[in-house]
């Protein structure tokens, strides 16, 4: 949220490399790092095509635009958000534990792991930053900053500032805490591990970590944001994995995320139950949602985070769905595929797509945990698209 403008009165300020520091990025992946670290390659998917990024800038404060109060009634506000917190470095092998009972989850638990956040601004364009007097706005244009003064008063400034220096950043910062990861494995030859375009995956590990850090919090009697939990989602030779981490909101680490290191087969009985105990459609405020965490509501499921949990402790996939489960999920579609000339058909066996003068098919709902089955005479379409994404799934079923 954009209250007023970054104060960067000092153009040493802009040139410490305590304040503004080079990133680098992997085009891949999306990963991204500080360049002071010198990686060589991607540490999440092994590219050695790494690019130079926006530079980051840790403000030094924050003041109104223009020096002056703005009447509630005139208050025109822009909101960006930082992206989902990132570390930056993988564990070293023998950091890594494997969990008793535990077929596809393992565990590291570390100290002194830098956490990197960042604002990139609205649709990633950044901040326009004039190191001359401080003034800052959102965009990748200097021409934001055009009738922008000085976020400050002074007597001796007497002069508007051109801000013809003004460089395109990015807003964040870097600090050192205790982290603690659990790296699930995925089998990309019976799950669908593509980053974009999933409608499981992502709703699956991001439910997930939600789910990670109430039951911490829980088990160590705090409060849940003393705790802060993502994810990340990587390949490489080894193989796909999701990493679902959680670390200390206290910079230096409270010690938190890494305690409960020693009782983690608990702990992730106190996630199942936590996810099997709600009775919600997907995610509610008794489950899941809370309002910490209202930006990513949208993602969360508490099913899909159960099925990545069952699938890192006993190695199964979401099992197949009943006839009279799959005509449930195809219900409000019946209409809209009926303008478009095609009817279902329910039959003890399956479901049948037929078009008006043409050719029938099978169809079938499939859990968007699985990678799509191919067969011929058959369309697939998974449960998430219908249940999230329907104009998709109609498009689907008619192009099939």
């Amino acid at each position: 949220r954009v209250y007023g403008q970054a104060t960067t009165p000092a153009r040493a300020y802009m040139d410490d490399a305590n304040y503004l520091k080079p990133i680098l990025t992997c085009p891949e992946c999306g990963w991204f790092g500080l360049a002071d670290e010198r990686p060589d390659v991607c540490p999440f998917c092994g590219n050695r095509a790494l690019e130079e990024g926006r530079q980051m800038l840790r403000p030094w404060g924050f003041a109104p635009k223009n020096a002056e109060a703005v009447p509630d009634a005139q208050l025109d506000e822009e909101y960006s958000s930082v992206q989902p917190p990132l570390y930056s470095t993988l564990p070293d092998a023998e950091d890594i534990q494997a969990i008793p009972g535990c077929q596809n989850i393992r565990m590291a638990s570390r100290t002194n792991q830098r956490i990197i956040m960042v604002n990139q601004g609205a649709n990633n364009k950044g901040f326009m930053v004039c190191p001359d007097c401080g003034a800052a706005m959102p965009g990748d244009d200097g021409k934001v900053l055009n009738g922008v003064q000085r976020p400050y008063k002074s007597k001796y400034a007497r002069a508007k500032c051109n801000h013809g220096n003004a460089r395109n950043v990015n807003i964040g910062y870097d600090f050192i805490t205790d982290m603690l990861v659990l790296e699930i494995k995925l089998d990309e030859q019976k799950m669908d591990i593509h980053r974009t375009d999933n409608p499981w995956l992502t709703r699956a590990a991001q439910s997930l970590a939600e789910a990670f850090r109430l039951a911490a919090s829980k088990e160590l009697d705090v409060e849940f944001t003393e705790l802060v939990t993502g994810y990340r989602i990587r390949t490489n030779a080894a193989g796909a994995f999701v990493d679902v981490y959680l670390y200390d909101s206290l910079s230096s680490g409270a010690g938190y995320a890494v305690s409960v290191a020693d009782n983690i087969e608990k702990l992730l009985k106190q996630i199942r139950e936590l996810l099997v105990s709600c009775d919600c459609g997907s995610a509610c405020h008794r489950c899941l949602k809370h309002y910490r965490n209202q930006y990513v509501h949208g993602l969360l499921d508490r099913f899909a985070a159960l099925e990545l949990l069952e699938w890192g402790t006993s190695g199964k996939l979401a099992e197949s769905l009943s006839v009279e489960e799959q005509h449930r999920l195809l219900l409000p579609l019946e209409s809209i595929l009926r303008v478009s000339g095609y009817t279902l058909v329910a039959l003890d066996d399956g479901i049948l797509v037929k078009r008006k003068g043409g050719r029938e098919k099978k169809l079938v709902v499939y859990p968007a945990m699985w990678k799509e089955p191919q067969q011929e005479d058959t369309v697939y379409v998974s449960d998430a698209y219908i249940k999230y994404a329907k104009p998709y799934a109609v498009q689907k079923i008619l192009n099939s």
